[in-house]
């Protein structure tokens, strides 16, 4: 019994690692401050850019 739960959970550990790495959270240049940092991707007008979350705040804070 303590064997399966070892397996279930490192098998659990395993694919939320894999998850994790396919969910995009990576770090890119923003094209706001040139920075590499993590950042979120947006698209605007068909084009994608990456914004990190320093340039998000600064925008919303000038209430764009």
């Amino acid at each position: 019994m303590k064997q399966m739960k070892k397996r279930l959970m490192a098998i659990f550990l395993l694919s939320a690692m894999i998850l994790a790495l396919l969910t995009g959270c990576s770090y890119h240049t923003c094209d706001f401050c040139g920075e590499k940092k993590m950042c979120d991707e947006r698209s605007i007008l068909g084009t994608s850019i990456y914004i990190c979350s320093d340039c998000k705040k600064e925008l919303n804070d000038w209430g764009y």
